[in-house]
């Protein structure tokens, strides 16, 4: 950097290269086989150890740093409690002892980087130490609560039942949700229809404007007093315009839905896309952000993020013009509603980079994404779009009927958008044709209908519904400074870890999709209904710890003390278990994924496919994924028998453990649309298309 008065040396972590030590690297008898009588397992202080995946990478930095004479460290990790976590899990494990200065930017444009660099932070100060403590903190909490809680329930149950503060919640609200469907009788309402001279109205109850009659009586009596009326009066005809803009930027977790419900894709398959747009074509800004806003210093660089939207076809022609005119982008780059510093956390929204896509070797569901984040860019510097919303009042014998419509007037940014994927409006009645008549005047009345509606089941979740019902979890909270605080937090898990949960608790099966639906399998229903309540099952439980994290990182809250109430929580609870909880009947092993209740999987009669790239257990088959025998134990790798409905063979995974691809497959989208490609492992056991990174 210009003004910067040191030599720098780079080097980048790739995420965690470090993680919390398992039991058994504590004491022997903390491992295999699990026992109850040395539960809970509460270590002295809590230590940290390599991941194999990154040996390499770990080595070289530490020998790189012990050897480089350097006068100090920079951490430059996201700004954030993750971040901090990832940087001092490996300084403290590695026994580093140089000083360290923590560098704390929302974005990577130019101009904020240098300000950064010249005004770090001293890792002494309280603010950095407050974070550090509250990232250990939860890092430490999630240990004690899984591993205790899983063994606890696991032991008791006689079924391999893994706990987690986020995937125990998770699933509680799939299977609430479940049974409310399957618990739901449905009840007659009624509604009454007026059709007039030309169009139709619907009666609204004169003080509460409610539709809805729940007698059939009542409706009745409203018949009875307007059966015999010829005429009817407008009573009023009030329109006003409405001016919608165009969203913002996306945030992780806003690209998923939206290309849940455009494209039917996972969200775990939205991230992979993203992923691949920003690590191998450079396309998209890092994509793991809470965020939908951008940095007001982005305004000086704006531009050039829209300059390579000029040569994308569908998009060329609003750039152009969007670009001849800089008091407008000014202008934009000043609304609160897309620039807000406050709203930036670890990295601004998503959207495009300055390199002009090369369209043509991009995948079908790459170009989807691309296009779905650069239309989002675009879409703030168009006009809004405008709607005239008409509201009639009929009048019949002292009742009202209502009827609505609307006229586009501006389509505004909407016109990146097909008209078949423009979003309607709730209200039914918002399209229709509305007359030519004016306040005063009377009409004939043709008809009155009374019509049987029936009340209907809430709906099952898919990708994009979970994942906003997990954003949203402290909806669930009653008390209203934890729902606060759920809402400050964004709920359960974070925009990186939302979907790993989702698929968690699939290959688990706890969970099973049908086509884009997601529902709970009877499995998962029977753990949430033999935890019978209890805290973990609830997002409260979330609401109250991240409550007292927050006091720990603003310095409100000892660190201390919250180890201590933590350990306290951890003891009674586990405690709780083994004293209070049964068997769960009419479920095996197997059930649970194929786990024993030691947690390791039963492989004794299984075929050995190869060994697994990141551990180097034996990969085996189980009924719907090929997975290592150490999964979660701790190993991570599974991999499913399909990937985007083509299917995965022994075959396949044999030879892709290999360090080979797999032949050809036919890989189908959620459009219905199909590409062709090779697969492949990577070194982290992840299957993917031969062409991602």
């Amino acid at each position: 950097m210009r003004n910067y008065p040191d030599e720098l040396d780079f080097v980048g972590l790739v995420g965690h290269v470090c993680q919390q030590s398992m039991p058994e690297d504590y004491k022997q008898e903390w491992g295999k086989p699990w026992r109850a009588e040395v539960l809970p397992m509460i270590p002295e202080s809590f230590t940290t150890k390599k991941i194999d995946r990154t040996l390499d990478l770990y080595n070289m930095i530490v020998n790189k740093i012990k050897n480089g004479h350097y006068d100090y460290l920079i951490c430059g990790t996201d700004a954030g409690r993750e971040g901090e976590l990832i940087f001092k899990m490996f300084y403290k494990d590695a026994k580093l002892k140089l000083p360290v200065k923590r560098f704390w930017a929302s974005d990577t444009t130019a101009e904020t980087v240098e300000k950064a660099l010249n005004n770090l932070i001293d890792n002494s100060s309280p603010e950095i130490q407050n974070l550090e403590k509250a990232a250990f903190l939860r890092s430490e909490f999630d240990w004690l609560l899984g591993m205790n809680l899983s063994r606890s329930v696991t032991l008791k149950s006689n079924v391999y039942i893994p706990v987690g503060r986020v995937m125990t919640p998770t699933l509680g609200i799939v299977v609430e949700r479940e049974l409310a469907i399957r618990n739901f009788v449905p009840e007659n309402f009624w509604e009454i229809e007026g059709l007039f001279e030309g169009y139709k109205g619907m009666w609204i109850h004169a003080e509460t404007g409610e539709r809805r009659i729940d007698k059939l009586e009542t409706a009745e009596a409203v018949i009875g007093r307007i059966s015999d009326a010829k005429k009817a009066k407008v009573l009023s005809m009030d329109t006003s315009r409405k001016t919608s803009y165009a969203p913002g930027p996306f945030s992780l977790m806003q690209l998923q839905i939206e290309g849940s419900r455009r494209y039917g894709y996972t969200a775990s398959e939205v991230l992979d896309i993203a992923q691949s747009l920003y690590e191998k074509h450079k396309l998209l800004t890092y994509p793991r952000t809470s965020s939908s806003f951008l940095p007001k210093s982005l305004g000086a660089t704006i531009t050039k993020h829209l300059e390579p939207l000029q040569y994308v076809p569908e998009l060329a022609n609003y750039a152009k013009e969007v670009l001849a005119d800089p008091a407008l982008i000014k202008q934009v780059m000043g609304k609160k509603s897309y620039v807000n510093d406050a709203k930036v956390t670890d990295h601004h929204g998503i959207i495009v980079t300055n390199v002009v896509p090369n369209l043509s070797i991009l995948s079908e569901a790459e170009l989807r994404i691309y296009m779905l984040v650069a239309k989002r860019l675009m879409g703030m510097f168009l006009p809004p779009l405008l709607t005239d919303v008409t509201t009639l009042m009929t009048g019949v014998n002292n009742e009202k009927f209502v009827t609505r419509g609307k006229i586009i007037v501006d389509e505004g940014y909407t016109v990146l958008y097909p008209k078949s994927n423009k979003q309607k409006d709730d209200d039914d009645d918002d399209d229709s044709v509305l007359p030519n008549v004016k306040e005063g005047d009377e009409v004939n009345v043709e008809g009155i209908n009374i019509l049987t509606r029936k009340t209907t089941p809430p709906k099952r979740f898919d990708d994009a519904s979970l994942l906003s019902a997990m954003f949203n979890a402290g909806n669930l909270v009653e008390e209203e400074e934890l729902k606060n605080v759920m809402k400050k937090t964004e709920g359960l898990g974070t925009e990186a870890t939302r979907a790993t949960i989702i698929e968690k608790l699939v290959s688990l099966k706890m969970m099973e999709r049908q086509k884009k639906i997601i529902i709970p399998s009877d499995f998962g229903i029977a753990i949430i209904q033999h935890l019978n309540g209890r805290d973990v099952v609830s997002p409260v439980l979330t609401a109250e710890w991240e409550t007292k994290l927050l006091a720990v990182q603003n310095g409100e809250y000892s660190a201390d003390v919250f180890r201590k109430e933590m350990e306290d929580y951890i003891t009674q609870n586990t405690s709780d278990v083994l004293a209070n909880m049964g068997a769960l009947s009419g479920f095996t092993t197997n059930s649970g994924g194929g786990k024993k209740t030691d947690g390791s999987y039963d492989n004794s009669e299984k075929e050995v496919l190869g060994k697994c790239p990141k551990c180097g257990g034996s990969v085996i088959e189980g009924k719907t994924y090929y997975l290592c025998e150490n999964y979660k134990n701790p190993c991570t790798v599974i991999i499913g028998k399909e990937y985007f409905k083509a299917k995965v063979t022994k075959t396949d995974v044999k030879t892709m453990l290999k360090g080979n691809v797999s032949k050809p497959k036919k890989l189908t989208y959620g459009s219905g649309k199909t590409s062709e490609s090779a697969l492949k492992i990577n070194p982290d056991g992840k299957l993917m298309a031969e062409w991602m990174n």
